[in-house]
Parts: C-alpha cells; sequence; structure tokens
C-alpha cells in the first residue's frame, strides 16, 4: 500500500468522507476496505483502503497514483487528512443548461479551494463529475443576449456574477485559469468578446489562451488589462476602488482587435481537428482519439485490423506487383501514432495550464489493438477499374464506395448502355475475341474460357463463394500463356498483371496467399509451374472466400476476405487430383515447335493495343455483365462446377 498521510485526530473523518464517495465499498477487516477505483473503469475493486494504527494507506492494484484516485474522489490530500480546521463553504455557482437545469456546482471553500459537484438524484451531492456537460457560467442569460449585445468573458464565477449585478453580460469557465475549452468557445459564436486579464502571469496567460480559442468564431475579439489593478487584482478588485461600468464600456471601445502575433498553436480555434483531454479515464481517452480519427481518408478497417492503402514501394511478400500498385497493407504503431496526431490535437491539464501533448503510448497502443474502430469504414477491397455490384450497377466512381466497401482507384472511362440488348452484348464479345485473334486457341471453349477470366475480376463482387482458376496451358513454350494473363489484366487494371513464382512446397503457398489476401490483390497469376498444380492451401483458397492464417507479429488467427481471381501458366501442366475440379482450362496449341518466331499478327504489339483501347475493351466487358443482368440471369443450362 501507499502511504498518503500522517494521521491525527481527524483522521477517521477524512477517512469515512472517502469511503462515502467510493462505489463498491466492502470492509475486509477492522482497519481495511475494499472498493472500485474511482480513477479508472474498475470492474474488480482494485482500490484498497487501510488505516493501520495512525497511517490512513491507499492503493490501486491496477496502478492509478493516489493522487489521481483522490483527484477522481473529489478530494485532496488535506481533505482525507485536515491538519487545521475543517474547510468550509463559503459559495456555489450553479452551471446549468439553456433551460437553467442544473448540471453540477462549484464550490468555494475557505481557506481558499474549489471543487465541482452533481446532484446524485437521491437529494444529495456526488463529486464524481468528468461526464457532465461542458458548458459555460452564466448560460440562459448568455444564450438570451442580443447578439450585439458586449459579453465579457472572466477568469472566475465571482467576478462574472459581479459584473450581472451592474447589468453587464458575463461568463467564464469553470477551474479558473487555463481551463477555458473549445467547447467553450463555441457559445460565443458571433458574438462581441471582451476578455478581461487578471492582473498576474496565470490572468495573461489564460487571457491570451481564451483569445486564440474564440478568435474566429467571435464577431470581434478584444482583450482587456484594466489600469491600476493591484498585484493578483481582477475586475471585482477594479470596481470595489470606485471605477465604474461607463469606464469599463470605454476600455472595451477604445481596445484594438485582439490578433495573433505568433503561429496559431494547435488548440487554437483556426486548428480545425478536435481536442482530446488526455487523463487517467483512459477509455474515454481512446474512444475521443478513435472518432477522430474517422476524419483520416485513408483509413480503414478490415479482419479486426486497422489498414491504409498504398501505391508501389517495395514489398518482401514474394508477389511481383507492376509499379504504382495499390495494395492494403496493416497500420503499423508508429504510423498510427503519426495518423492520430493529424487528426486530434491531445492536450494535457496540470491544473495550472493545458498544454499540448503527445498521443500517449498506450493510447496507441490500446486504439491499435481494438479489433473493432466505431466510425471507421470497412474495407473489402480495391479494385482498379468500374465493377458490377451485387444490384446489377455499375461502381465507376472513384473513391470509396458505401454500398460495397470496395475502393475505387484510377478508375477508367467508360461508356455502357444502361440497357444493353442481347446484339449490343453479342457485339462486346466480338470486340473482345478480336484483341486474342491470333492466339492457338486449341478448340473455341477455351477463348470462351479466356473471356471468363477476363470477366470474372470484374463481377467478382457481384456474386457469392468462390471464383474457379483460369489455367493458361499449352504444348510447348512460346505460345503466348503469360501474355494472355496480362491482356486480361490490361483490360481490368490497365497493367500487367501481379505475379508469383511457382511454389515449392505447401508452406510456401500458404505464406504466398496470405500476403495476397492482405494486400487485397485483385488478379494474380501463377507462374510457370514445373509438373503438377495443386495443393491443400491452394485448394482452400479456390474454394473460400476468407482466409484463415496467422499475420506476422501476431499469434492471433485472422480472417480475410479473398476475392481474388486467379490464374497459372505452364506447359502441359498436371493438375492433381482436388484441383483438377477447381480450374477452368485455357489451352494452347501451336502447330509450331517455336510460336515465338511468327509473324503477321493483326496486331504487332498486342498488348500497346490492348493499353491504348483500355476504355473501350473494358466498356465492352462490362455491357456484357450488365445486359446478363438487365436480361433477368437466365439460365444456361449448364452442369453445376
Amino acid at each position: 500500500m501507499t502511504a498518503v498521510a500522517s494521521t491525527n485526530g481527524h483522521t477517521s473523518e477524512g477517512l469515512q468522507a472517502l469511503l462515502s464517495r467510493l462505489d463498491g465499498v466492502k470492509q475486509t477487516s477492522d482497519t481495511q476496505w475494499s472498493a472500485r477505483c474511482p480513477a479508472h473503469e474498475d470492474r474488480q475493486a482494485s482500490l484498497s483502503i487501510g488505516r493501520p494504527g495512525n497511517i490512513t494507506l491507499i492503493n490501486c492494484h491496477a496502478g492509478c497514483s493516489k493522487e489521481e484516485v483522490l483527484a477522481a474522489a473529489g478530494m485532496s490530500w488535506e481533505d482525507l487528512n485536515p491538519r487545521k480546521s475543517q474547510k468550509q463553504i463559503v459559495a456555489t455557482y450553479d452551471y446549468v443548461d439553456d433551460n437553467g437545469e442544473l448540471i453540477f456546482q462549484a464550490v468555494r471553500y475557505q481557506p481558499k479551494d474549489f471543487r465541482q459537484r452533481r446532484p446524485d438524484g437521491n437529494g444529495g451531492w456526488t463529486w464524481k463529475v468528468r461526464g457532465c456537460r461542458v458548458v459555460p457560467y452564466r448560460l440562459p442569460g448568455l444564450v438570451e443576449a442580443d447578439l450585439a449585445e458586449l459579453v465579457f468573458v472572466c477568469e472566475g464565477e465571482k467576478d462574472c456574477d459581479r459584473l450581472a449585478s451592474i447589468g453587464m453580460v458575463a461568463t467564464c469557465n469553470v477551474g479558473g485559469a487555463g481551463k477555458f475549452r473549445k467547447q467553450h468557445a463555441e457559445f460565443l459564436q458571433d458574438r462581441k468578446v471582451a476578455i478581461l486579464s487578471d492582473n498576474d502571469k496565470a490572468g495573461r496567460d489564460h487571457a491570451e489562451h481564451v483569445a486564440r480559442l474564440v478568435h474566429g468564431r467571435a464577431a470581434s475579439t478584444k482583450v482587456i488589462e484594466l489600469p491600476g489593478l493591484p498585484e493578483k487584482g481582477d475586475v471585482t478588485d477594479w470596481l470595489d476602488n470606485g471605477e465604474t461600468k461607463e469606464r469599463l464600456l470605454d476600455l472595451v471601445a477604445e481596445a484594438a482587435e485582439w490578433q495573433p502575433t505568433e503561429v496559431v498553436p494547435a488548440d487554437s480555434a483556426a486548428d480545425d481537428r478536435p481536442t482530446v483531454y488526455i487523463s487517467t479515464r483512459e477509455h474515454e481517452v481512446n474512444d475521443a482519439a478513435t472518432a477522430a480519427l474517422s476524419s483520416d481518408q485513408n483509413l480503414y478497417q478490415r479482419s479486426g485490423v486497422l489498414v491504409h492503402v498504398i501505391e508501389g514501394g517495395q514489398t518482401k511478400d514474394g508477389i511481383d506487383r507492376p509499379p504504382s500498385s495499390p495494395r492494403v497493407t496493416p497500420i503499423p504503431l508508429p504510423l498510427l501514432r503519426e495518423k492520430l496526431c493529424r487528426c486530434a490535437n491531445f492536450v494535457r491539464d496540470s491544473g495550472e495550464e493545458i498544454a499540448p501533448a503527445h498521443p500517449p503510448e498506450w493510447c496507441v497502443k490500446a486504439i491499435g489493438a481494438r479489433g473493432r474502430w466505431e466510425g471507421i469504414r470497412e474495407l473489402e477491397g480495391i479494385v482498379m477499374s468500374p465493377v458490377l455490384r451485387p444490384d446489377g450497377t455499375i461502381l465507376s466512381e472513384s473513391g470509396y464506395d458505401e454500398q460495397t466497401g470496395l475502393l475505387l482507384v484510377n478508375s477508367c472511362e467508360i461508356d455502357v448502355p444502361f440497357s444493353p440488348t442481347r446484339n449490343e452484348a453479342l457485339k462486346a464479345v466480338d470486340l473482345l475475341s478480336d484483341v486474342v485473334c491470333d492466339f492457338p486457341f486449341e478448340k473455341p471453349v477455351h477463348r470462351a474460357t479466356w473471356l471468363a477470366l477476363v470477366l470474372t475480376p470484374l463481377a467478382r463482387h457481384a456474386f457469392d463463394g468462390p471464383a474457379p482458376l483460369s489455367l493458361i496451358d499449352a504444348n510447348v513454350r512460346g505460345s503466348g500463356k503469360t501474355l494472355l494473363a496480362d491482356l486480361a489484366a490490361i483490360v481490368n487494371h490497365g497493367r500487367d498483371i501481379a505475379v508469383m513464382s511457382s511454389p515449392k512446397d505447401d508452406e510456401e503457398v500458404r505464406k504466398r496467399i496470405t500476403a495476397i489476401a492482405i494486400a487485397g490483390d485483385a488478379l494474380v497469376l501463377i507462374d510457370n509451374i514445373v509438373g503438377g498444380l495443386g495443393s491443400a492451401s491452394l485448394d482452400a483458397a479456390l474454394t473460400g472466400t476468407v482466409w484463415r492464417d496467422r499475420i506476422l507479429g501476431k499469434t492471433e488467427i485472422v480472417e480475410i476476405p479473398l476475392s481474388t481471381t486467379w490464374c497459372a501458366t505452364g506447359n502441359n501442366v498436371v493438375l492433381h487430383a482436388d484441383t483438377s475440379r477447381r480450374v477452368m482450362h485455357i489451352r494452347l496449341q501451336s502447330p509450331l515447335e517455336n510460336p515465338e518466331e511468327r509473324s503477321g499478327f493483326k496486331y504487332d504489339d498486342v498488348k500497346l493495343y490492348a493499353k491504348q483501347n483500355r476504355s473501350k475493351l473494358l466498356s465492352a466487358a462490362l455491357t456484357i455483365l450488365r445486359g446478363y443482368f438487365v436480361a433477368g440471369c437466365p439460365k444456361q443450362s449448364l452442369k453445376p462446377w
């Protein structure tokens, strides 16, 4: 336990006062008690209180300091163990809402001290005021005042009441210097504001702090330093010395408009970031910080992980992607800390001033580990072209799509009829088929399977369930297998296909699939298969829409959406038993020993042709899909896969 103070004859009174303000108090022995700690969200009664002999002891087993415990209970060191005469309440100041209903009360003691309390609902008081609405003093008078009327901002309630007694509109914040918040400033929107500075450093700093928060909101902002004030004097002292209301109004009229004389700090009204106040109520701090993060337009949640989308950069996941390819990547804690600073203004209230602060390490770690973030958008995947939605409409606008959870990047202009006819769909088939007219497909069905490879990524998010792998197989080298895969990718993405080399074993397959699922790759080629194709992990990927595995650096199993369209290339590939049931075959059968030496093609550089005409080819593919949907998705009398 931690010694709070040596005791004297008043110790039992202070201890009883503390116990009366705690929840879940149980006496565990003649001199010991347990209770729920008021300084953190406590469900375990982690606070111990004891009075062995003449020593009063408290200890929070969750780590809260004795100062934090006492402050949360609305007590001080002297309250627990008064050394002299007991403090006396000499004044109370009611903080009410717009309708005059009491929210909380500021209590002034003699010797000078301040505390806050609120009604407990049973005719008494509780000193726990965290969570109460933040309002300025004398709010009803402020709300009722005409916008043209001058509003004085003072440092304390006593000064506000004195100004009100001579017919002025005045307000302040609870807690004195340094405690003025942006929430208080919001009540001064479009008003003429005069800030009265007490005659000491704390008073002048407070006036400057209020001015920075009010500037840009108020119709005018002036800071008034009253002449002839004694050290630590205030407007009450000034009026008591014989000054008048008329003289005060003259000083305001003569004062220049306040202007910031240096770079506006982060906690001013010019900064539109929400302010997060660091306190021992960590869950509230984390909730506020998470809410602020929702303004980040490149932050998403996916499978219990905070992620963002980046383009390009080197990867070590074994996937060869074209330059500038977008991919999903988890947010590391250092970057999460940076994002928190971009989205929120963290401040710490020391009791003397409100100072800018860095996001606490415990806040960054807790937010990163939440697994679910209210207000953060859920990312289903990335697409690099307009695609078909489940309702048959086409997602064509770049950015995040609320309906599907997809992020469309690098969109392409398309021209798709709203209700394509069968004839328009058939013309679209001919346009796409023309691109591959020089490839030696063994049968027409193999050309049709290539068309299916082109269409599948565009419809992948419009149907439930998995999609088969397209195996581009040939009898000899140089037949154009990889080129066929690239053409499908160019129509879809405007670039070559992402490539994964032929894996050595199932463990390598599993790791590569995990990397692909995390990155959200839409179309991937397993290139140059030697021998057979198939493994347990590949079979699992081809028969599911969710991938389960451990992310590097984590111990728990995560479930990641897997909507990748797969294809593979090889010569005379042997399919393993289970894999053969999950594959569409595209067979190239060249009569030439060296087909790469051929010439006389319709398109000498077919990849360049596809890139230059991508808009037309993509529109043709979407016309086929849209036409099928408009026709009511007619049955094709095909055997189930």
